[in-house]
């Protein structure tokens, strides 16, 4: 009788709804993108817009809660749609990696690769680096591998 209440127990617990708290996103939130790294450390980036900038925003999964939202880029000329979208990278310790794409020209696919780093997990973030310096406005379809401290990272578009 005692294994038949312990395994009605846990088919009744296999039922019950998973709470999965989400980030506070800011008004005019979009294109979230969740990823998990090496570790399990799961982190969201999103983005947000205002009438004159866009920004990519992220948070960390930590300690069964989100952390304080923290901007990454902010920029009037960002480019983000379905296809082209922000991500992360964790490297060793604390270090994070983040890339986006800003509009080079008018030219509906022309865009610049940008690169911010944290070095201490996302609480700051470095200037963004433009990653392309060939003076070309054309935007390339890419893949970026970074080598930082015997970690290799590598950012794919398309």
């Amino acid at each position: 009788i005692i294994l038949i209440i312990g395994v009605l127990l846990f088919i009744i617990s296999c039922n019950a709804p998973l709470e999965f708290p989400l980030p506070s996103f800011f008004q005019g939130s979009k294109y979230p993108n969740m990823i998990k790294s090496n570790d399990g450390s799961l982190f969201i980036l999103w983005t947000s817009e205002s009438d004159t900038t866009s920004s990519v925003i992220f948070s960390e999964f930590m300690q069964n809660k989100w952390t304080e939202p923290s901007i990454i880029f902010s920029s009037n000329s960002l480019m983000v749609n379905w296809a082209d979208f922000p991500s992360i990278f964790k490297s060793n310790g604390d270090t994070l990696f983040a890339h986006c794409l800003e509009k080079s020209s008018a030219e509906t696919f022309d865009y610049h690769i940008l690169l911010s780093y944290s070095i201490d997990r996302g609480k700051s973030w470095s200037t963004p680096l433009k990653v392309n310096r060939d003076q070309k406005n054309k935007g390339e379809h890419y893949a970026l591998r970074l080598h930082w401290k015997n970690t290799a990272c590598q950012l794919n578009n398309k």
